[in-house]
């Protein structure tokens, strides 16, 4: 079953990665839901060392900055008129946590925001844009900021 332009994502999952391009992210999510009244499913994925268990408990600052990184992208959506629902995903990598959001709040679609760079070592980002368009969860659209 194939989806059209005019097709309905009610839940709009937006990983949160870094603030940045995240934030474009948001923004993006909450253009393309407007017209449906989209809830925007914003998870905050931290990638767990093996060392530590999933259920360890994190450091402060990890903490800190995803409540900071989560309100702060809540409140572009609120902006908008939207629902915002938000959640911190721990996961040993980044597209296994957007998998893991994407079934937990049945999303339809995931938006995420990334910057290839030319002569750097891959970062998280694209590494989990690579693994997600290898094997999408559900439709996801990738806003490719340029270096």
């Amino acid at each position: 079953l194939s989806r059209g332009l005019g097709d309905v994502y009610k839940r709009q999952l937006v990983p949160i990665l870094d603030l940045f391009y995240s934030e474009r992210a948001v923004e993006l999510a909450c253009r393309l839901g407007r017209m449906q009244n989209a809830t925007i499913v914003l998870a905050y994925i931290v990638e767990v060392p093996r060392l530590l268990t999933l259920d360890a408990p994190l450091p402060q600052e990890i903490n800190e900055r995803a409540q900071k990184a989560l309100e702060h992208a809540q409140r572009i959506v609120e902006r908008h008129g939207l629902r915002a629902v938000t959640d911190i995903v721990r996961a040993r990598e980044a597209d296994e946590g957007i998998r893991r959001a994407v079934r937990t709040y049945q999303g339809d679609i995931v938006v995420l925001g990334v910057q290839f760079a030319e002569n750097r070592v891959p970062s998280v980002f694209t590494r989990t844009a690579e693994s997600l368009l290898r094997r999408p969860p559900c439709e996801v659209i990738i806003d490719s900021v340029p270096a």
